[in-house]
C-alpha cells in the first residue's frame, strides 16, 4: 500500500502533466489562430487594405492596453510604436518596431495593424508581411542615411510612405505605394502639417490647363505660324492669360520629362486631370484635437493621430472624439460639441502617459 508521501508525489506529478498538457493546448490554439489570421491576411486583396482604411484615422499605439482602447474608440487602424514620439525626437529612434511588439498588437485586435520599417530596409519589410501586418509604413521618421526606398510590387500587403512634393508622390506611387502622408513636421504645429499637404496639392492643381487656355495656345500659334509662312516679320502680341497658359503647358511637360514610365506619365495625367492624387492621402503631425481631424478630412486627407493623444486628461473621451469627428466634419453643430473640452487639458510632450 502506498505512503501518504508516494501519494502526495503522485498527486504533483499528476498536477504538473495537467498543467503542461493544459499549456500545451493553449499553445496549439494560439498557433491556430495566427495561422488562421496569416491566411485570412493573404487572402484579402491590397486594394480591399486600402479601402478598409480609406480617409479613417488611425493612432499610434505603445501597448496592447493602447490598442485595445483604440478598437474599442473605433480607429481603423492602428500603429505600433516602440517609444513615445518626444523620445524619439529628442533621442532618435534608429530601428524598426520590435516584432514581439507587432505580433502582440496583431493577436490583441481585430482591426488592421500598421508596421513601421526603415526607408529601403527590404528585411525589416518581408518581416512585417509574415508576422501579419495589414500595412506597412515604409517611413523615413528613424534615419536619414537610408534615403533609397524599395519597390513593393512584391508584396502583397499595401504601403504608405511619406511624401513632402508632388515629384515625391508620383515616385512612390511608381514604386508601389498604395497610401501617401506628408513628413512628419517633428516640433512643429499643425498648421505645418496643413501647409505641407497644401503645397502638394497646389502643385498638382498648377499643372492643370483649362480647355479654354488649350484652345488659346492653339490659336495663338497658328497665327504666329501663318505669320511666318507669309513672310511676315511682325511680332505677335501674345494676351497675359496666353503667356501664362504657355507657362503651365511647358510646367506640365517638364515635370511629365522626369518620368520615363509611360504607364506613370499617363497615371500624372489623369490626376492632373482630376486635380486629385490617385492614391489616399494622410495627414500626420501634431493633430490633437477632433478640429485637427475635420479639417484633414474637409480636404480629402485622412489622418494619423501621434501617440501623444494618450496623454490627454482622459485618453478614452479625447479619442472618440478625434474618430468622431472624422465621420462628423460636415455638421459644424456636432463639431461644436465635440470641441467642448479639447483644450482644457492641453497634450504636453512631457505628461507622463496614463498606460
Amino acid at each position: 500500500m502506498p505512503s501518504k508521501a508516494e501519494k502526495e508525489r503522485e498527486a504533483r506529478a499528476l498536477a504538473r502533466k495537467k498543467e503542461a498538457e493544459k499549456k500545451d493546448k493553449e499553445r496549439k490554439e494560439k498557433e491556430a489562430k495566427i495561422k488562421k489570421r496569416l491566411e485570412s491576411h493573404q487572402a484579402v486583396t491590397i486594394k480591399a487594405r486600402v479601402d478598409m482604411i480609406k480617409h479613417g484615422v488611425i493612432v499610434e499605439v505603445l501597448n496592447t492596453v493602447q490598442a485595445k482602447l483604440a478598437q474599442e474608440a473605433g480607429f481603423n487602424a492602428i500603429c505600433p510604436y516602440d517609444y513615445p514620439q518626444a523620445v524619439i525626437n529628442k533621442m532618435g529612434n534608429p530601428l524598426t518596431s520590435d516584432p514581439r511588439v507587432v505580433r502582440d498588437m496583431i493577436n490583441s485586435v481585430v482591426i488592421p495593424v500598421m508596421a513601421k520599417v526603415r526607408v529601403g530596409h527590404i528585411i525589416e519589410a518581408q518581416m512585417a508581411e509574415h508576422l501579419g501586418a495589414n500595412i506597412i509604413d515604409e517611413s523615413n521618421y528613424t534615419t536619414k542615411l537610408m534615403t533609397k526606398h524599395m519597390s513593393k510590387r512584391g508584396f502583397k500587403v499595401p504601403f504608405i510612405c511619406a511624401v513632402e512634393t508632388l515629384e515625391d508622390c508620383f515616385r512612390r506611387i511608381e514604386e508601389g505605394a498604395t497610401m501617401l502622408r506628408n513628413r512628419e513636421p517633428y516640433g512643429k504645429s499643425f498648421a505645418h502639417t496643413i501647409t505641407a499637404i497644401r503645397t502638394i496639392y497646389n502643385s498638382l492643381r498648377a499643372l492643370k490647363i483649362s480647355d479654354a487656355d488649350l484652345a488659346a495656345v492653339a490659336k495663338a500659334d497658328a497665327a504666329a505660324a501663318a505669320a511666318t509662312a507669309d513672310g511676315a516679320n511682325k511680332a505677335i502680341t501674345l494676351s497675359s492669360d496666353v503667356m501664362a497658359a504657355k507657362v503651365a503647358i511647358r510646367a506640365k511637360e517638364e515635370f511629365l520629362q522626369k518620368f520615363t514610365n509611360l504607364d506613370t506619365q499617363e497615371m500624372i495625367k489623369k490626376a492632373i486631370n482630376k486635380g486629385e492624387l490617385p492614391v489616399p492621402f494622410y495627414g500626420y503631425g501634431s493633430i490633437c484635437t477632433p478640429n485637427d481631424v475635420a479639417m484633414l478630412r474637409k480636404m480629402g486627407c485622412g489622418a494619423i493621430i501621434s501617440n501623444i493623444a494618450f496623454r490627454a486628461d482622459n485618453p478614452r473621451r479625447r479619442l472618440k472624439k478625434l474618430v468622431e469627428a472624422s465621420t462628423c466634419y460636415n455638421n459644424a453643430g456636432k463639431m461644436a460639441e465635440l470641441s467642448i473640452g479639447t483644450n482644457e487639458q492641453p497634450i504636453v510632450a512631457t505628461v507622463r502617459p496614463m498606460f
